[in-house]
């Protein structure tokens, strides 16, 4: 698990600058963004909710690819929010999957 976390440490702002580069709309598609409210930084860091804000703030800009999307957040969980509440990806994906199948 350590390998594929600083794999995708690696990538991110690889990620980021392609993403940028290639920006497009999904124009209604429905988009759900799924933030936590703990991103591996522990408590006793200095900087730690300036950093929290950060990555909130990167992930709400995937909220511009469409007209129906919504950042939705699992304030009790760490990243891995499949894990920490499942209840909460399943939520997300029954929404975009009812509004996907009667638009």
């Amino acid at each position: 698990m350590y390998d594929a976390y600083a794999s995708e440490m690696e990538q991110m702002t690889q990620d980021e600058a392609y993403l940028q580069q290639h920006r497009r709309s999904f124009g209604s598609r429905p988009i759900r963004v799924l933030t936590s409210g703990n991103h591996g930084v522990p408590a006793h860091v200095p900087d730690r909710v300036n950093y929290e804000h950060e990555i909130t703030q990167a992930q709400a800009r995937w909220l511009a690819l469409s007209s129906n999307s919504k950042q939705i957040f699992a304030h009790h969980s760490s990243e891995y929010i499949q894990f920490d509440d499942p209840e909460t990806v399943i939520s997300a994906i029954r929404e975009v999957y009812d509004q996907a199948r009667n638009p």
